[in-house]
């Protein structure tokens, strides 16, 4: 199985943007951010299914929101009180090799930007808010956090901020979850997911996937996806990881 997590800039670039993930990646799982409503394209497809909600900005509403794409059944739309557009989860059937009834749901997670507000706080208050549907349930958490995400490697010398460190421990200690690049890349420095506009030689960090601690064994590789094929598309880059689920 495939997850993947990709904020695609604005909106994205229409139909080709879709197919070039569909056809480079193809996830069975992928939990987008600044997607456009993708409903009408997979609509005569049988085989994905898909739940979307626009962002908003005040009081204005953007073309642009965040959405879940399964290669199979959204079972339920799951909403996050305060966060609608910005986060947008669905209920899926699990991998039956996990052996339980319980349901999956996954979560695509945008860090919104509110005046007078951090990214911290604002990561926290999404956590918060999240945290009522991990109760009987495998959880998948994916998206653009706004903030590094993963702990740097102990050769690198780069720092993260404490509160930075704080939201990842407790991604770790609080919700069980494990954070896929680093899981599959413990000695790696951290990979660049953000091309600044100003500078992108900066290696910003701030995308990630989180998830159940015990899927650890089941999984084979994570990678955040380059190229220059990528770099027209948007100012992110996607990350997907692979799981062996028999």
């Amino acid at each position: 199985m495939k997850i993947a997590t990709y904020n695609m800039r604005s909106g994205g670039r229409g139909p080709s943007h879709w197919r070039r993930i569909e056809n480079a990646l193809p996830p069975d799982i992928l939990l987008a951010q600044e997607a456009a409503d993708p409903t009408d394209l997979f609509a005569t497809d049988p085989e994905i299914d898909c739940t979307w909600s626009a962002a908003s900005s005040g009081a204005k509403q953007l073309k642009w929101g965040s959405a879940v794409i399964v290669r199979g059944i959204v079972r339920q739309t799951l909403t996050v009180p305060g966060f609608e557009g910005w986060i947008v989860g669905a209920e899926i059937d699990a991998p039956k090799t996990l052996g339980d009834a319980r349901p999956l749901r996954a979560f695509s997670l945008h860090a919104p930007t509110r005046t007078g507000v951090s990214y911290v706080e604002l990561v926290h208050a999404a956590l918060d808010a999240m945290a009522p549907f991990a109760d009987g349930a495998h959880l998948i958490i994916g998206g653009d956090f706004n903030l590094t995400i993963s702990p740097p490697s102990a050769s690198e010398s780069r720092k993260i901020k404490a509160q930075e460190q704080a939201i990842q421990e407790r991604l770790r200690i609080e919700f069980a979850l494990a954070n896929c690049w680093r899981s599959a890349n413990p000695e790696a420095p951290l990979a660049q997911t953000l091309r600044w506009s100003r500078d992108p030689s900066i290696a910003y960090h701030i995308d990630g996937l989180f998830v159940p601690l015990n899927w650890l064994s089941r999984l084979r590789a994570c990678h955040v996806v380059t190229g220059d094929d990528w770099l027209s598309l948007s100012d992110h880059n996607p990350i997907i990881a692979e799981f062996d689920f028999g």
